[in-house]
Parts: C-alpha cells; structure tokens; sequence
C-alpha cells in the first residue's frame, strides 16, 4: 500500500532529526492516525506473513501522536496547502469545481 510506506518514510525522516513532529502534524494530520487504525490489521497480516516487523516507524509515531503535547488538529484553513484543511478522506481525490467552458459566436 503506497500510503503506508509513503508515512513509514516521513517517520523514518522524522526518526532522523530531518523532519519535525510539527511539520508532520500540520501536513497530515489526524489523517495519520486514521488510515493506522484503518490498516493495522493489514499492518499485522503482512508482519505475520513476512515473520518481521513492517511500518514499525509509523507505529511509533502515531502511538506518540495519541499521547504527546503537539495537537494533531488540522491547520487554520489560510495554512492549508491542499484548501481541506488537511482533513482529506483516505483515498479521496482532490476534485476542483468544474467551471463552465466560454461559449464562442
């Protein structure tokens, strides 16, 4: 699944010293926190199947999102960079409004 190694990437970064759990939090979100719980019974089907501990890095970190200090609110909408207020659905495009072609005489 591209979005599980896609955050077990950003939390090996943050793991580094590269990223801040800051940046993290006000890129993703709640988001974070919500395809965990919406995977971890994939996350532990794969490590039974593969006898070895996969996305260990995202673990760790969403379990430190659950109880540390930093708020997993979403930024203020003016701070937004996708206009949802980091609040996408899991697996949802990002649609724009479809505006009208001009008419030519």
């Amino acid at each position: 699944m591209k979005i599980l190694d896609y955050y077990e990437y950003m939390c090996e970064i943050y793991e580094s010293g590269i990223l801040s759990r800051k940046t993290i939090v006000t890129l993703r979100g709640q988001l974070m926190i919500r395809t965990y719980d919406a995977c971890e019974g994939y996350i532990m089907e794969t490590r039974n199947r593969q006898g070895r501990l996969v996305y260990e890095a995202f673990e760790r970190f969403v379990d430190d999102l659950r109880g540390g200090a930093v708020s997993v609110e979403p930024p203020p909408p003016a701070a937004s960079v996708t206009g949802d207020g980091g609040w996408a659905r899991l697996g949802e495009a990002d649609v724009q409004e479809e505006v009208p072609e001009p008419q030519v005489e």
